[in-house]
């Protein structure tokens, strides 16, 4: 092995990763780990140059190479940690910061990336702790200002969140990610028009800044301006991990401008169960076009999307090749130009399974009390979670009305379940309810159901069964502002939210309404 030879070509390999010849540098790296295995120098560079390449696992094996060579090596601790984030592991990735940070505690800017490790798990309290540490040092590193008011917009500390993002901005004022996300906080306030400032500024400094658009279009939805919003919203589709959204090489995308007459026409999903039922309802609409569809159900929807008796052909059978067209589910209000004034909202268009109403049916017997269902709870994993879900003990007020009460929720955590068994009025149904079909079968059953916003609420909607909305402060663009109805649903009657976080007044008004009821 020549050592001055390698010390060489390291040198160089440096100056060319430096310049940006990343595939150059790759060889280069790999022919020095080739001739010396434990090149510590060679390994962490290759393995960096892997990190920008997004190829995350094979950066991992090359810093555990190192750790193995010498465990204490702080650079390669925390570049397995940022690897680890990258991948969403970031439990894990806290020890090696935490490891690093031990041993090297003047790597200051490390602070930051713990930081923004625990933002990304919610852990806002500690994620400030670091950002002030990093701070301390360097009071002008906008990026950590800009996420400390991430933490304190999420922490429901609106005014210290607007004064970070100013400040942010104020040190970078080319900084458009800190301006979109004083939309976002203009936008919980419900300052809509100072949201809409912040937004369209954000995209003058950056054209394609897909994220201010895409929350620019789903706050003109949510004011009602349909024409200029679902335009805007299709800027999700660029955005990375937001969506399940599907392109496809040598097909062209659909949005209405096209005759489908006696074309194959894939309509691909996009992101929750909810949502595929909100828009499935263009289906048929399509189908009169004289188009074949070709669909991708999520499992849960298949019976019920097969109750709308529509002749398509499943995604799994077909050859992508021959298809010729697509489109998400979720564009096809903007393929039909769809306003507040031409909502398709014709229901039912589900219709549930003969031998469930049977079932439940026979399952709940004679009625002797009004029957209401319950749903308070959703997707733990859905970012909207923290503001729609209602703790089962503040909806004790309803459940000491003399109704028969039935949940729509499947999971249940300590809390529920010591209220559950102290309101026998409650029935669980668990398993019984697996299944969007079995769930149909019980809200068909239902006099009333009072209900989140969540995929249930919307398979009620799609059922035409009435249902009272439980809305937060800052609701979905969907459900538009103030009004008590939804144009989507018209067996939707909605109760909002006056105040951030508080159920307690929206819940007085549904006992009141529940208790003057004439079913």
């Amino acid at each position: 092995m020549d050592e001055n030879y390698i010390n060489k070509l390291s040198i160089e390999t440096f100056k060319i990763l430096q310049s940006g010849k990343y595939d150059v540098a790759e060889s280069n790296f790999k022919k020095i780990i080739e001739l010396d295995p434990n090149n510590i120098f060679a390994l962490n560079n290759l393995g960096n140059l892997f990190l920008l390449k997004k190829k995350y696992n094979d950066s991992l094996i090359l810093f555990d190479q190192i750790l193995k060579i010498k465990p204490e090596y702080a650079k390669a601790l925390v570049n397995k940690a940022n690897c680890l984030t990258n991948l969403n592991q970031n439990n894990e990735a806290l020890k090696y910061y935490k490891k690093a940070l031990n041993l090297r505690p003047d790597f200051i800017n490390v602070f930051y990336d713990q930081g923004n490790c625990l933002l990304k798990l919610n852990r806002y309290e500690e994620a400030l702790i670091c950002y002030k540490k990093i701070l301390d040092t360097k009071p002008n590193f906008y990026k950590a200002i800009n996420n400390q008011g991430l933490c304190f917009e999420n922490l429901h500390k609106f005014e210290e969140a607007l004064s970070c993002y100013k400040k942010t901005i104020e040190l970078n004022p080319n900084f458009a990610e800190a301006l979109v996300n004083k939309g976002n906080c203009f936008q919980k306030l419900h300052l809509f028009n100072e949201a809409i400032l912040s937004y369209k500024k954000a995209i003058q400094i950056n054209p394609n800044l897909n994220s201010a658009i895409s929350n620019l279009g789903q706050l003109q939805l949510l004011l009602g301006n349909y024409k200029e919003g679902w335009k805007n919203y299709e800027s999700r589709k660029q955005i990375s991990g937001l969506n399940t959204y599907l392109t496809f090489d040598n097909n062209i995308e659909w949005l209405g401008d096209k005759n489908l007459k006696g074309k194959y026409i894939y309509i691909s999903t996009e992101q929750g169960l909810g949502d595929y039922i909100q828009f499935c309802r263009y289906l048929p609409m399509i189908k009169e076009l004289g188009a074949n569809i070709i669909l991708n159900i999520p499992k849960q929807l298949i019976p019920l999307i097969d109750s709308m008796n529509l002749d398509y052909i499943k995604m799994k059978e077909f050859d992508k090749k021959k298809f010729y067209y697509h489109c998400s589910i979720m564009s096809l209000p903007l393929a039909f130009k769809t306003l507040l004034n031409n909502v398709p909202n014709k229901t039912p268009y589900f219709f549930t399974p003969e031998n469930q109403k049977n079932y439940w049916k026979k399952k709940l017997g004679s009625k002797l009390k009004k029957r209401i269902g319950l749903h308070w709870s959703g997707n733990a994993k859905n970012p909207y979670e923290k503001y729609r879900k209602i703790d089962l003990e503040k909806l004790t007020k309803i459940l000491d009305l003399p109704f028969e009460f039935h949940s729509l929720d499947i999971k249940y955590n300590e809390a529920d379940l010591k209220i559950m068994k102290k309101y026998k009025n409650l029935t669980c149904h668990k398993n019984e309810i697996l299944g969007f079909e079995k769930t149909a079968g019980l809200i068909e059953s239902m006099d009333l159901v009072i209900c989140i916003d969540s995929g249930i609420l919307h398979l009620c909607g799609a059922l035409n069964k009435a249902t009272w909305l439980l809305l937060p402060f800052k609701p979905d663009f969907r459900w538009l502002l103030d009004s008590e109805d939804s144009p989507w649903y018209p067996s939707i009657k909605i109760f909002r939210q006056t105040k951030q976080n508080n159920w307690e007044d929206v819940i007085e008004k549904v006992s009141v309404e529940l208790t003057n009821l004439q079913f």
